[in-house]
């Protein structure tokens, strides 16, 4: 009853938890997918006819004319006639204008050409922050290779839409971002960041190139291939060195990707300055909320826009490697990041970010509190159960869950640690988890997880008191009127909690055998 979790259980529940979270990273990467310039609602394409003629014809004033009419539709902010634009059979058309040996460019270097380009590029960008099938009908049309030419452009513009194309490739599925990792475009991606960063100009060609690499590392059904992964980690790093809150929180989401992927890669990243980075990063929002230790190296102005900014994904990369070996688990521990967790649950109340940030750290710990006994022992030496319990009682559900997790997580060796259940008794635990046990009656998992936790507490406090025929844990659960919910749990519809409520009243509380 009292297992230690393995790595593959606390992956199992991280996926199981972590499908809010995700959904949400993708919403915001839609957002910012369309290059829009305008708030209008998509026109119904009446002189499609017309401009589609544009396009195909061998004028290049008057194709360049086309494309353009075509971006403008395709750039409004709701319903852009994508699929319209795909059924008239112009992508081919506008990925081979992408290319300057396209047969009515008659000089290369013209703005003419130049502009053509740059807006058949918008086009295919706009495309491609449509559906799967949609992006992948861009992607069967060859526009992988000449977007990835465009990066060596002299045209800023040229390169900063060929770069956001592919991160919506990128971003769109494993699939599609495995089609631009197999193009071989790691390599080329990888030394122009890397000569970006030794540039004080193109900040925005940097912000998209950092963007697109976060999604070249994101997915793990099936995740990016391994030797991809280890060639960005070290740019990666240099990224999240960088004084822009945009490219630090990109990178951090990139390094977040690479420890959510591989115990190896996850290595790989704690071999580099990235933790460190992060910590910095998270002390410098401590100790600015705290208002203490003015002179402290954690107290950087110029940091705390930057740490502000990057807070999700800093918190995030530190979770997924709390998921990993307990090797990995331990180097962050030494880092004392329960103490940073146990202040930012205090100090920070950024209000539209406070829940979810709550949510992420109760999830680390979690984690935490799956791994050895030495592990669950540090959390407990480091008082934040109190405040994981008033988490318990007073957020929202959402938080409340993961709260939960932790706390049952750590009951896991309260047959030989009685002082566990002593902590978590003085701080009411079993009437916070009887609060929550009465609102999640349509989460099924969550209540199996719940009377899991009951029956740990109450063997581990048989154990002790055995001899004495008294079971403190019992007592209280009595007193409560706890037995009494348990006992309704018999009736669950579903037997999995049925069983464990049935269970526990048989063999604690004298329940009668059927």
């Amino acid at each position: 009853m009292f297992e230690n979790k393995t790595v593959e259980a606390r992956r199992k529940q991280r996926e199981e938890q972590q499908v809010e979270l995700r959904q949400q990273r993708r919403e915001d990467l839609l957002n910012k997918k369309r290059s829009m310039v305008s708030k209008d609602t998509a026109p119904q394409i009446a002189n499609l006819k017309e401009m589609k003629s544009k396009v195909l014809s061998n004028d290049p004033n008057i194709v360049f004319q086309g494309v353009f009419e075509f971006r403008t539709v395709l750039s409004v902010e709701k319903s852009p006639p994508i699929q319209a634009v795909i059924d008239s059979g112009l992508v081919p058309r506008f990925v081979e204008l992408l290319s300057t040996s396209c047969n009515i460019y008659q000089d290369p270097s013209t703005d003419l050409t130049t502009n053509t380009r740059l807006e058949s590029a918008w086009v295919l960008t706009n495309i491609s922050s449509g559906t799967t099938e949609q992006t992948s009908h861009v992607v069967d049309c060859g526009a992988i290779p000449l977007l990835l030419e465009m990066i060596n452009e002299p045209s800023s513009e040229l390169i900063d839409q060929g770069i956001w194309a592919l991160g919506n490739i990128a971003g769109d599925s494993e699939a599609m971002r495995d089609s631009i990792i197999n193009s071989n475009a790691t390599p080329t991606i990888l030394s122009f960041i890397s000569d970006l960063l030794h540039s004080k100009d193109h900040l925005k060609i940097l912000r998209n190139a950092t963007w697109l690499l976060s999604n070249l590392n994101r997915g793990r059904n099936p995740p990016p291939p391994l030797p991809h992964m280890k060639s960005c980690i070290p740019v990666i790093s240099l990224l999240t060195t960088h004084t822009d809150p945009e490219v630090v929180t990109d990178s951090f989401w990139a390094a977040s990707y690479v420890c959510d992927a591989d115990i190896s890669t996850t290595d790989l990243i704690l071999s580099t300055e990235i933790p460190n980075r992060a910590i910095l990063l998270l002390k410098n929002i401590i100790n600015k909320l705290s208002n203490t230790d003015s002179t402290s190296s954690y107290n950087d102005n110029s940091l705390y826009k930057i740490a502000m900014h990057s807070i999700s994904p800093v918190i995030r990369m530190l979770g997924n490697i709390l998921t990993g070996t307990d090797e990995q688990t331990n180097y962050l521990l030494d880092m004392e990041i329960l103490t940073i967790f146990k202040d930012l649950l205090i100090l920070y109340q950024e209000p539209s970010k406070q829940s979810r940030l709550r949510k992420e750290i109760c999830w680390s710990i979690s984690n935490i509190t799956a791994g050895t006994e030495k592990q669950v022992e540090r959390v407990f030496e480091s008082k934040i159960i109190p405040i994981l319990i008033d988490i318990l009682n007073y957020s929202e559900l959402y938080v409340r869950i993961e709260a939960c997790y932790a706390i049952t997580n750590s009951l896991s060796y309260c047959n030989t640690r009685y002082e566990h259940l002593e902590i978590l008794l003085e701080n009411n635990f079993l009437e916070s988890l009887k609060d929550l046990l009465m609102v999640v009656s349509n989460l099924v998992e969550v209540q199996v997880n719940i009377l899991n936790g009951f029956k740990m507490a109450l063997e581990g406090c048989r154990a002790k008191y055995k001899k004495y025929g008294n079971n403190p844990v019992a007592n209280r659960m009595e007193e409560i009127g706890l037995v009494g919910v348990i006992e309704e749990l018999q009736d669950s519809g579903d037997a999995s909690v049925s069983d464990k409520a049935y269970n526990i009243i048989v063999e604690y509380f004298n329940g009668e055998e059927i």
